[in-house]
């Protein structure tokens, strides 16, 4: 262990009561402010009852279009949904670190349940809307999108000492309208991907 490594150890220890109130206050109270805050910013984007949340909200596991889901039994299954993840490495303890700290960094993603030999073809197929994604700031890796969500980690601490955090959290706001403006091509994508499925 280098001398880095021991002096980061041993501040550790002697300050472990504050380290552990800490990382449980980021985990869970910012965690539960920050979720509350992207839900408000999505729903003041979107109607709550024209989307389908797997566990009750835009924050909580993945959510789509209701147009894009059908029913097997009582389960719901879509071919394509969106769900906020962390890229770029091995999650943090909290979103908050995730959100002002990446790499990893905390993103909004698209995915498909489609293999790349089947949905690569198709995507090529719909150049247009690909390339009105990629105008959107929508990253393609594969056969998913992401679109970074970054928050300024001053202007966050501003916000919770004045208890406002409109400003820190503009991302929110800055993403559910991006994605408005990018679902004809989502949709386009999903229509190409589910073509002849019925």
């Amino acid at each position: 262990m280098n001398n880095q490594n021991t002096q980061l150890s041993a501040a550790i220890v002697q300050h472990i009561r504050d380290v552990e109130a800490a990382m449980n206050h980021a985990e869970n109270s910012i965690d539960e402010r920050l979720s509350i805050e992207w839900n408000e910013a999505f729903e003041r984007v979107f109607r709550k009852n024209d989307w389908y949340y797997s566990d009750g909200t835009p924050w909580d596991g993945w959510f789509c279009p209701q147009r894009w889901t059908s029913e097997g039994g009582r389960k719901r299954r879509t071919e394509a949904w969106f769900d906020i993840v962390t890229l770029g490495g091995d999650d943090y303890h909290s979103w908050l670190a995730n959100f002002v700290a990446g790499p990893p960094h905390a993103a909004l993603q698209f995915s498909t349940s489609g293999s790349k030999s089947k949905l690569l073809p198709i995507y090529d197929g719909e150049k247009s809307a690909i390339d009105r994604l990629r105008g959107l700031n929508f990253i393609q890796e594969g056969t998913t999108f992401h679109l970074l969500m970054q928050i300024d980690a001053e202007e966050l601490a501003q916000g919770f000492e004045q208890n406002d955090l409109s400003a820190a959290i503009r991302v929110f706001d800055e993403t559910a309208m991006l994605l408005e403006q990018a679902m004809p091509s989502f949709d386009a994508l999903h229509l190409a991907m589910t073509e002849g499925d019925d």
